[in-house]
């Protein structure tokens, strides 16, 4: 590599086939600096929500927790439902990860901890039956935890060495010292290891995923009293699933979603099914939907948000018989959302928070679970302020210059991936831009761009493939090229400089700068 002494710039193009192999090649310049501490900033910004059955919680970059909606007083056996805002929760503090299920949470500290959170079920005073917040209290023996999930009683936490605690939490117990003295101590899941990933439910007790991308579950019966870590109830692997990095959480959901490496959805579990009077648990792909990064189901309606920020919607209506089996609807875009970085589903209500750190919720809310102060339900997403708290927003859209023009990107805009931090560009917007040839014409064939000055370069690579061939050499790549909404949408990095081209990250307008440049001058 030659290094320009006065100016300090490199060729770029020169050893890209060495350098894309190096994950610090693979950083985009917009990762680097999102990364970056500000120091001058001390404002709040939510960052991960998750949605229990008939309330939400939240977790703030300061470590702290939010929650509202299911709270009630009960006088002479009517029931008065309290409306109101979120507000956080005392006593917690370093969070890193929180699960929410009906009537409680669970929180991950940084050392590792789990900690019970939430509202209690009832409490009387001055003749006033209902329910409040309670103290978070340790859960013991859980340790090295980075990941909870929680459903009504059977939970489970993974550890940063791939085992899986689980814990019988009594659900109806009027203050959590007894709900968890009820239960069964936590126990690790005999001959379990390699997980990489956890979601529990209330019907199909504890799914993981493991390194393999394999999935398998643990169900008792007897809802892990008699049997938590015993060897007596072993997991059983899911067939027809494979590639899977993700699953998705849900309190008191039927079924189960879980997300492959190459952006699909696949769904299984009680009361569903592919085709009408088709009932099955048999694993099979959720039509309509690709380029996933996170997924949430709920009671009646599941979410999914792409790599592009938008959020899409699709589910079934509560199921009257017990015979009664759901069949999908077409997934359809949650409209007024864009740029989202966390999901949540509840029973019957959803809650979205935007990159720019703004919360929003939609749905049923006749628990106060959308956060608004009432108890007025809503068709479309609104924006939840949280009380005290100001935050910075930014813009929520990336800008992109080439050769010192801005290019519009109408229909398919610039966006950074939730999942992997790297900014994605639609390919022959920016090629094209670049002076390049684009030439493409299935989704099953390569596309090749190409340009012819300052330098002949090539570039070919495939959807959903993260291996690339750069004038004739092949080369790994961190993320794989995506079809969303109908475009082509790659990483920056590959086209742009795999063309020969400078590129530049402005923090303050959100701005990416690419300019062709004769590379034999630097």
């Amino acid at each position: 590599m030659k290094v320009s002494n006065d100016k300090g710039k490199y060729t770029l193009f020169s050893v890209l086939a060495g350098i894309l192999m190096v994950i610090a090649w693979l950083v985009s310049p917009v990762q680097a600096a999102e990364n970056k501490p500000d120091s001058s900033s001390t404002l709040t910004k939510p960052i991960k929500v998750s949605s229990g059955h008939q309330s939400n919680g939240l977790l703030d970059d300061q470590g702290h927790i939010w929650y509202w909606g299911g709270l009630y007083k009960q006088f002479k056996e009517k029931a008065t439902l309290i409306s109101g805002n979120p507000e956080k929760i005392a006593g917690l503090d370093s969070v890193v990860d929180i699960s929410l299920g009906s009537h409680y949470g669970w929180a991950v500290k940084k050392d590792g901890t789990v900690w019970i959170w939430g509202r209690g079920t009832s409490y009387y005073e001055d003749g006033v039956d209902g329910s409040f917040m309670e103290m978070p209290l340790r859960i013991p023996l859980m340790s090295n935890v980075t990941k909870v999930s929680v459903a009504d009683g059977l939970s489970a936490a993974l550890t940063s060495d791939g085992k899986v605690w689980v814990e019988w939490v009594y659900p109806l117990a009027p203050n959590f010292k007894e709900a968890i003295g009820k239960g069964a101590a936590p126990q690790l899941l005999a001959g379990v290891d390699h997980v990489i990933d956890i979601s529990a439910t209330n019907s199909l007790g504890i799914t993981f995923v493991k390194e393999d991308g394999t999935v398998w579950n643990w169900n008792d019966p007897e809802y892990g009293l008699t049997n938590l870590g015993t060897g007596r109830v072993t997991p059983k692997q899911i067939t027809g699933l494979k590639e899977i990095v993700k699953l998705a959480p849900g309190t008191s959901a039927q079924h189960q979603l879980a997300l492959k490496k190459d952006g699909t959805v696949w769904a299984w579990g009680n009361r569903i099914a592919e085709k009408k009077n088709k009932q099955t648990n048999v694993p099979f792909q959720v039509a309509g939907l690709s380029g996933v990064s996170e997924l949430t189901v709920g009671d009646e309606t599941d979410l999914a948000l792409k790599q592009d920020g938008s959020v899409w919607s699709w589910g079934c209506k509560e199921l009257l018989r017990s015979d009664d089996a759901c069949i999908f609807n077409v997934p359809k875009q949650v409209e007024g959302l864009i740029d989202i970085a966390s999901i949540g589903a509840g029973a019957k209500h959803s809650t979205a928070i935007k990159r720019d750190g703004t919360l929003w919720s939609w749905g049923d809310n006749r628990f106060g679970q959308l956060g608004d102060g009432t108890l007025n339900s809503s068709s479309v997403p609104i924006e939840i302020k949280l009380p005290g708290v100001e935050y910075a927003k930014q813009p929520s859209t990336l800008n992109v210059v080439v050769n010192g023009k801005t290019i519009a990107l109408d229909g398919s805009p610039a966006y950074i991936d939730a999942a992997t931090n790297l900014t994605y560009v639609p390919l022959r917007f920016v090629s094209e831009a670049l002076g390049a040839k684009v030439e493409w014409t299935s989704n099953s064939l390569p596309i090749k761009a190409s340009v012819m000055k300052p330098k002949v370069h090539e570039v070919i690579i495939r959807l959903n493939e993260k291996t690339a061939s750069i004038d004739g050499k092949n080369v790994v790549i961190e993320g794989a090229p995506l079809l969303v909404n109908g475009y082509s949408m790659v990483p920056l990095r590959v086209i742009s400089e795999g063309l020969g081209a400078n590129v530049s990250w402005i923090s303050e307008s959100r701005t990416v700068n690419i300019s062709m440049g004769d590379s034999s001058t630097q």
